[in-house]
């Protein structure tokens, strides 16, 4: 006895216009009518905007051997349409508990959170809750382009975009126009919500709209400095040495007389 049900999800195309639902129960039981009535309530009644959702959706039964043994749904993004086909097994038992992470996936969710996880117990199908749909929103982001959920588009949501690069996937927050892939086309919206802000002024400059300072008065000179030698300001001058007045070539008083017989004549 199989105890998980299995949801395989395939992205292909861009979104939808607008929500539109259809259910072909041709091929297999018809309470699949009464299975997608009931799932839809859940989310909707769990706070889900279903018919406010961008989405063209068609629910019928798929070819068994294409499905494989294990999944129960398949859901496929059409490149032709841009709708989502929800193709469900048609000799599964399940149904209602796979078509509840489908639905989430139709609505924008990512696959593997809270109720979108496919890996249910078919016994004991899981309602979504206010917690699902809130997971919901913040895969949508309001603003478009807001990839880190700040409000606006800047540097911070391209840096999320070019690590997400190239990558392949149904919901992908990055992949903006949703065909599945994260590139050029990507950029190319985000760089038309990109807001270019003003960079923060710096030091000290004015706050926009404040009144400019007055201009400062100029700092006065500074007087030169006095030599080492000069007197401190407001000190007594010291007296002039006295002058000698005996001459520098004359005998010293205790100097002895020159002896006579020296002289020569």
């Amino acid at each position: 006895m199989r105890a998980t049900v299995a949801v395989l999800t395939l992205a292909l195309a861009s979104w939808a216009a607008a929500w539109e639902l259809s259910v072909d129960a041709s091929g297999g039981p018809l309470v699949l009518i009464d299975h997608v009535e009931a799932v839809l309530a859940d989310w909707s009644a769990a706070g889900a905007d279903v018919e406010g959702t961008d989405r063209s959706v068609v629910v019928r039964y798929g070819d068994p051997d294409r499905l494989g043994p294990d999944a129960i749904v398949l859901v496929v993004v059409r490149p032709d349409t841009g709708s989502f086909d929800v193709l469900v097994h048609p000799d599964q038992d399940g149904v209602r508990a796979a078509l509840v992470p489908a639905f989430g996936v139709v609505l924008g969710g990512v696959p593997g959170v809270g109720a979108l996880d496919p890996r249910v117990v078919a016994a004991a199908p899981r309602a979504p809750t206010d917690a699902d749909v809130a997971a919901l929103r913040a895969a949508r982001p309001e603003v478009p382009g807001d990839l880190d959920g700040d409000g606006r588009v800047d540097f911070e949501d391209l840096l999320r975009l070019a690590a997400a690069y190239g990558r392949q996937g149904i919901n992908l927050p990055e992949d903006l126009d949703g065909d599945g892939v994260v590139g050029d086309a990507d950029l190319d919206l985000l760089r038309e919500a990109y807001t270019f802000e003003t960079p923060t002024s710096t030091g000290d400059a004015p706050a926009e709209g404040a009144e400019p300072a007055p201009d400062a008065e100029p700092a006065e000179p500074a007087e030169p400095a006095q030599p080492s030698d000069a007197p401190a300001e407001g000190a007594e001058p010291a007296d002039p040495a006295e002058p000698n007045d005996e001459p520098t070539d004359g005998p010293s008083e205790d100097a002895e007389p020159a002896d006579p017989s020296d002289d020569p004549n």
